[in-house]
Formats: structure tokens, C-alpha cells, sequence
């Protein structure tokens, strides 16, 4: 009996090694598993998603595209790249794209919203004009929230939206701003739109007509 319980227990050991060593299908080895407590109630799949996004502590976080869908490492929103085995956890036009090398939706950020944590992906390619949105976790199901920074040059003008993400109006809660230029390629023509969202209690963003900002305070990104 007794020599029975030791080899069990090294079958465990063993087992448990192994598990380590070729990690799984959404904890590849080397990669870190994340830690039970930050990740309670959550499934292998959604917690290893969630590992993917760097946490940050929004006060004014200035969001803006890039010219390239593969920017090099010097670009603060680059992010990593989604893999298939979590597509389910995208919206289903985002989940096709992580099949395509290049065109991979990037996790890029975690912050802190209303009641939970909002995330930042980054869309490469000019069909989504190398767009960075902001979306929220609904049922273990990414809901997009807002467009915060895009880019979008042709030979006729040159589109450009950035965002800065920070408490506006001082009632504690994540809110954006927001600035479109458009830019024509003659350069004789430059106009600008900006506006105001406010997070609301239930987490979603509605466009303030009273909230006034000081304009010279939010410099575009040069990307041109």
C-alpha cells in the first residue's frame, strides 16, 4: 500500500511537470499562466485573453494610430497579436482576421472603466484603416464601445483621428476625447472636429454639448 501511494504520487509529479512543460492551447510554454485570484471566475480561454492586454492606469492617455499596419517596436500601441484559438471571444468580423498573418487583431491595453475593465485592440490593414477601439467584456463576448484613433491617407486626403482618454468633468469615471483632422493633399484645406464623451453609470459613452476643453491642449500625432 505504501509503495502504491508513492508511485501515485509520482505519477501526479510527473503529470504536473509535463502540464508545465508543453503548456496548452492558450497557454503556450514559457508563457506565464496568469494568477487564479486576478482571474476568478473566468475560463482558461478568457483569462489567457486577458493576459494578452497590458494593464495601465489611465490620467491622460493620449491614443493615436500608425501609418503602417506593422508598426516597429517604438510604437506604444502595437500590442500582441490575438491567436485563433481565442477568436470566439472577438466580434465575429474581428475573429476571421486572427487567420490572417499581418491582419491579426492586437490586444494592446487594459484599463479601468465604470464596474470593469475596458480593453484597447488595435485592427492593422487599410480596410480598417489601422484602428485602435475601445471595447468591453460582456458575457465572456468583446462588445466594441468606441472608435478611438484611425487613419486613412489616399491620393485625394488624409483622415486622421486621435483620442486622449481621462476624466473630463471630475466625476471619477474614464471619459474620451476626441480630434478628426482631414487633411487634403495639396495641403490648402485643413479641418478639424472635436467632441466630448462622457462614461455614464451604465458604462457606455454619450457626447456632451456643454463640456468645454481648451483645444490647443490636444496636439494631434504628426503621422503624415
Amino acid at each position: 500500500m505504501k509503495y502504491t501511494l508513492i508511485k501515485i504520487c509520482l505519477l501526479i509529479f510527473t503529470l504536473q511537470l509535463a502540464a508545465q512543460e508543453n503548456g496548452s492551447e492558450y497557454f503556450p510554454k514559457d508563457e506565464p499562466y496568469p494568477a487564479p485570484v486576478s482571474y476568478a471566475n473566468l475560463t482558461e480561454e478568457q483569462a489567457a485573453f486577458i493576459a494578452l492586454f497590458e494593464d495601465k492606469n489611465v490620467g491622460n492617455l493620449h491614443v493615436y494610430s500608425s501609418k503602417s499596419a506593422s508598426p516597429d517596436v517604438n510604437y506604444f500601441y502595437k500590442g500582441k497579436p490575438v491567436p485563433p484559438a481565442l477568436k470566439d471571444i472577438l466580434p465575429e468580423k474581428l475573429a476571421l482576421l486572427t487567420y490572417l498573418k499581418g491582419s491579426e487583431p492586437h490586444a494592446v491595453a487594459s484599463i479601468p472603466g465604470e464596474a470593469e475593465e475596458l480593453y484597447l485592440l488595435r485592427i492593422p490593414g487599410e480596410d480598417w484603416n489601422n484602428q485602435i477601439a475601445l471595447y468591453a467584456m460582456n458575457g465572456g463576448q468583446l462588445e466594441k464601445l468606441e472608435t478611438l484613433a484611425y487613419y486613412d491617407c489616399n491620393a485625394r486626403r488624409c483622415l486622421q483621428q486621435d483620442s486622449w482618454l481621462q476624466d473630463v468633468n471630475g466625476d471619477t469615471r474614464l471619459d474620451i476625447i476626441t480630434r478628426q483632422r482631414k487633411i487634403r493633399q495639396n495641403n490648402t484645406r485643413v479641418k478639424y472636429k472635436t467632441t466630448v464623451l462622457l462614461m455614464q453609470e451604465d458604462g457606455t459613452f454619450r457626447k456632451s454639448r456643454k463640456t468645454d476643453i481648451a483645444e490647443k491642449d490636444y496636439q494631434m500625432q504628426k503621422l503624415r
